[in-house]
């Protein structure tokens, strides 16, 4: 059973417009909230959401394009967004009635397939329909549901369109084709000390309502970003702007360079070292525009608004690593030759000195290795 989101583009409503943009540019795994007044909910949804029963469920989010002029009120271009699953769908107690609001938390997969954008059409469009599509709801009256169950739909195993080709098949509605088009790449762990470069730990809790990722302070991490070739401007240094609200993560100078017809747009993020864990909230946007001298400034370009908090605290194993290396060191030095010549070793003056210097070398290693990680200059 697949649930279809259906969304619009409204001047008047920029939130849904960055909704749909943010489905663009969020990478595979990481969370969007959907939120719906219980008018556009058909009554199978309904039912679903009463029952907590529309968890685990596979959910496609697709985009409505503007109504045409008549009778039929049909809307111009239907394209899918993107793919998902549903971790959390739940409603206000109002539900059923038309100001009621249902809450749907959805883990990300993949971009449609082309197969799944030829075939998801208006009803007055040509060619076959999808199997089990429903009919495209209309803007106002009555039957017009905007999330709705249906069991007969599904994605099938096509392969995930690519993005230059699926922003392009987006910019054919009008209100978002001159929008910012980016997205995320990957947020990644640079010169680490044992072990390959790789991705920080996502944190999944049903009770956060946002993407939290782990950093171990002190490390150092790249965020990288794909920028569409129609949204690179000449002379424009920073294609997507970072904004911190914190004080324990510094950031580099944008560094941009070429990627086939667009750019990738990437930033050093340095985790302060933490004795304890701090949060930091970082919003990736497209570029603000500068104030004109004389003229009017120009409105900012719609785009996405990619929100991350980031955890960052010692590493994982740190205090277990401290304890054992300090109680370590201060068993060699509280060895003295009595103690060895009661265990009947030999040249226990010798062996003693040896134990002694030796859990000398530990605590200075215990001392190394908690203190360069503290917020503090040795």
């Amino acid at each position: 059973m697949t649930v279809i989101a259906f969304t619009t583009v409204q001047a008047e409503r920029p939130l849904y417009q960055r909704d749909v943009l943010n489905a663009m540019a969020y990478p595979a795994n990481w969370l969007l909230n959907l939120t719906y007044r219980g008018r556009w909910l058909d009554a199978e949804t309904l039912k679903l959401i009463r029952s907590r029963k529309l968890k685990g469920r596979a959910i496609l989010i697709v985009l409505c394009g503007e109504p045409t002029p008549g009778p039929d009120d049909q809307f111009q271009k239907i394209v899918p967004v993107r793919l998902g699953t549903i971790l959390a769908a739940t409603g206000t107690e109002d539900l059923d009635q038309e100001n009621g609001i249902a809450f749907l938390r959805v883990k990300l997969a993949g971009r449609p397939g082309q197969q799944l954008l030829d075939v998801f059409q208006p009803a007055s469009a040509s060619g076959p329909p999808a199997p089990g599509l429903p009919s495209v709801p209309r803007p106002s009256g009555e039957g017009s549901f905007f999330l709705q169950t249906c069991p007969g739909f599904s994605f099938g195993e096509e392969t995930s369109v690519g993005w230059d080709k699926h922003v392009e098949r987006l910019k054919e509605i009008e209100a978002i084709k001159d929008s910012h088009w980016f997205r995320m790449i990957r947020v990644v762990e640079r010169e680490p000390s044992f072990k390959a470069a790789q991705e920080p730990e996502r944190v999944h809790d049903e009770r956060l309502d946002t993407n939290l990722l782990r950093l171990a302070g002190g490390r150092l991490y790249e965020i990288e970003f794909y920028v569409d070739p129609g949204s690179l401007v000449a002379g424009e240094t920073r294609p997507v702007e970072l904004a911190v609200q914190g004080e324990h993560l510094d950031i580099s100078e944008p560094l941009v360079k070429q990627y086939g017809s667009g750019a990738t747009v990437s930033y050093l993020l340095a985790a302060k070292k933490q004795y304890a864990s701090e949060l930091v909230t970082v919003v990736a946007r497209g570029p603000r525009p500068k104030p004109a001298p004389v003229s009017p400034t120009p409105p900012a370009r719609l785009g996405p608004e990619i929100q991350m908090v980031f955890r960052i605290g010692p590493g994982r194993g740190f205090w277990l690593w401290v304890i054992v290396l300090v109680t370590l060191g201060s068993l060699g030095l509280n060895v003295d030759s009595a103690f060895l010549k009661a265990l009947d070793v030999g040249k226990a003056e010798i062996w003693a000195l040896a134990v002694k210097t030796a859990g000398s070398l530990v605590l200075a290693l215990a001392g190394w290795f908690a203190f360069r990680r503290l917020p503090i200059k040795i």
